[in-house]
């Protein structure tokens, strides 16, 4: 009787399911009570736990137990990589995955919150080599290494995220200068694709903006201080040649 269920009928009942599904204090709680939802559903019989797979593991997190098992790679469209769980201080070891990211075939979104080193530019190179990845979000980063246009397979990237850990008035003035030769470096590799950009303007002047076109640009979101505009305005920045970026936006603190 189930195989010959209709699948747009078994979808209806998955995404019901999923809609009961507790909310959690944040998003990977909210993520791992709607795969739990799931599971009684997914061990009935083979032919729905097919179906439920996809939705179970869509969106995944990294955690000291290790890597996913390989049978699940395929239906991850959604990674949270990082070394550090939110209530620990003590790091675990992600460099496992830098085989692993170029065998995830659905991989859509890439979230990057790795203590910046050796582990962090190989899992970069890693990305590079994922033939889907076009959202790439880097949390409390450092951008004070070879920039992101050493891995040429992230030229494609359609939004991009970054957030420092380390504020600019921390940094020396070797580092500071090392990270926004960088980021200039990464905006003219990327600007071409991108449509989606959100990034400290402690670390991205206005300036850099304005060296670059930005023919395919929706949205701008600059966070942190508010940027120096000297006789570059956001607009201008962003404006040149592109007709289609909708939402410019200024996310800015001010100086304690």
């Amino acid at each position: 009787m189930l195989p010959e269920l209709n699948e747009d009928v078994i979808t209806l009942v998955i995404q019901a399911t999923l809609c009961s599904a507790p909310i959690g204090p944040n998003l990977e709680s909210t993520t791992r009570y709607r795969r739990r939802s799931l599971l009684p559903l997914s061990q009935a019989c083979r032919h729905l736990r097919e179906y439920c797979l996809p939705f179970m593991f869509r969106e995944v997190y990294s955690t000291p137990r290790g890597i996913y098992p390989r049978s699940i790679w395929k239906y991850i469209v959604i990674l949270h990589l990082r070394d550090r769980l939110p209530s620990s201080v003590e790091r675990f070891d992600v460099s496992p995955y830098v085989d692993v990211l170029p065998s995830l075939v659905a991989l859509r979104r890439l979230v990057l919150h790795v203590d910046p080193g050796i582990t962090f530019d190989a899992l970069l190179r890693a990305a590079g080599s994922t033939p889907h990845l076009y959202d790439l979000f880097l949390e409390d980063t450092q951008l004070a290494f070879p920039p992101l246009s050493s891995s040429p397979g992230l030229n494609h990237l359609r939004r991009l995220s970054i957030s420092i850990a380390t504020p600019p008035r921390n940094m020396s003035e070797d580092e500071l200068r090392a990270e926004l030769q960088n980021v200039h470096e990464c905006m003219r590799t990327l600007s071409a694709h991108l449509q989606d950009l959100e990034i400290p303007a402690d670390i991205c002047p206005l300036r850099t903006l304005a060296d670059h076109s930005w023919p395919q640009l929706r949205a701008l979101v600059m966070t942190g201080h508010a940027p120096a505009y000297g006789r570059t305005t956001v607009s201008a920045a962003v404006h040149q040649e592109n007709q289609k970026c909708s939402k410019v936006a200024i996310q800015s603190y001010k100086t304690l």
